[in-house]
Formats: structure tokens, sequence, C-alpha cells
């Protein structure tokens, strides 16, 4: 009876640890995978539950133009604790219209190293001088906001229904 206590116990730490492995991800967000000759790219590390730091970042054929802003939150909800964190770099396109890779990046932290996934961007040659906006733009699946328009959506409380 002891023995199979103790193995049960051995699989809920397993899991739990593997859990806390895999869970511990970069997303990289691009303003565009396809770009202008001229034109700033804002490339965005988002990490969850876990701060990492990007030490010597190299953008390859992507000329460094400004960075790191970074940013990042906590919060505490019924006992569990949360967070994010961003790093946002702006990097120039190459000055030759071609297909390129944004490479990898190395993040340290919280005694682990994790890499973050290549990203392939298309440069496109501006005989007209197009100039884009370097501006990430993602609207938080949670904010209720995203989730009804504004006529549609519910009151929030205190707020006067329209009709």
């Amino acid at each position: 009876m002891r023995g199979d206590f103790q193995k049960i116990w051995s699989v809920i730490i397993f899991l739990c640890a593997s859990h806390w492995t895999f869970t511990q991800e970069v997303e990289v967000r691009v303003s565009y995978d396809t770009l202008y000759v001229g034109n700033v790219l804002a490339v965005q590390f988002h990490m969850e539950d876990w701060q990492g730091e990007i030490e010597n970042p190299d953008f390859g054929d992507f000329p460094f133009v400004g960075g790191p802003q970074i940013s990042s939150s906590t919060r505490i909800s019924q006992g569990m604790r949360s967070s994010e964190k961003s790093i946002l770099y702006y990097v120039k396109s190459p000055e030759s219209p071609g297909t390129y890779v944004l490479p990898s990046q190395r993040l340290i932290g919280e005694g682990e190293e994790i890499y973050s996934k290549e990203v392939v961007i298309e440069v496109l040659s501006n005989p007209e001088n197009i100039q884009q906006n370097p501006v990430i733009s993602r609207e938080d699946s949670r904010s209720r906001r995203s989730l009804f328009p504004e006529r549609d959506r519910p009151p929030v409380r205190g707020e006067r229904k329209r009709f």
C-alpha cells in the first residue's frame, strides 16, 4: 500500500515538472512578414510565466535601429501567480529585396536557456517609397472589448445600458 502511494506521488511530481518545462516558450511576433526596402520592422519576444533576458541579440541581415523596450506584468488570482514579459526591438530592412531569416535568439533566465524560433521575412523592392508603421498589433483575447462590438458588449457594472 505504501509503495503504491509513493508511485502515485512520483507520477504526479513528474507530470507537474514536465508541464513546467514545456510551458516555457518564447513567442516571436513581428510587425510584418513582408517588408518594403527602407522600412523598420518591430520584433517582439513574448514570454509567459518565465522571465528571460536576451544577451547580445543578433538580427542577421537586419541592422539594429532601436530597443530594447521591456514590459512585464505579474498577476495573482486565487493564489495562482502568472506573469508576462515582452522585449521589443526595431530593425531595418536589408537594402536588397529577397527572402531573409531573422535568426533564433538565446534567452537566459531563472536558471534556464531557451531559444526563440527563426522568422522568415520577405523583403520587397520599394520604388514608390511606401512607408510601413512598425507596430505590433494583437488584440488581447481576454479583453471584453475584443469579444463584443461596442454596441453589443454587455454593460460593465455601474455603467448605463444603451438602448
